[in-house]
């Protein structure tokens, strides 16, 4: 009986060749963010998150919240009037994008506004 080759000389090291440079460009480095220069510039430490997002909370101790008369704890004013800033490297590129919120008064959104 004879024997059935499915595959011919070179086609098994042709397929491995193959195989392995399509995974190779898809492998993806997970090297840390280096997070210090931004946690210097800032003077201050963030939390990372998940998804390598640096997070540094905005707290806001000058304001005073009167809701109906009825002037907000301290305790209180910090929950609703904080912000954030969050950063996130861009495809490891050394580039960052940066979202977040901060709480400002009216007085002080023209200087905001850039």
């Amino acid at each position: 009986m004879r024997r059935v080759h499915f595959f011919h000389r070179g086609t098994r090291s042709a397929i491995a060749l193959a195989f392995a440079l399509s995974v190779l460009p898809c492998s993806k480095s997970f090297a840390a963010t280096d997070w210090t220069p931004i946690q210097t510039a800032l003077g201050a430490n963030g939390v990372e998150m998940p998804g390598s997002v640096l997070r540094f909370e905005l707290v806001r101790q000058d304001l005073t919240i009167t809701i109906n008369g009825t002037k907000l704890p301290a305790n209180e004013v910090a929950e609703v009037a904080n912000g954030y800033l969050g950063f996130k490297e861009v495809h490891g590129s050394g580039s960052f994008f940066v979202d977040g919120s901060l709480p400002a008064l009216e007085g002080e959104v023209t200087a905001l506004q850039l």
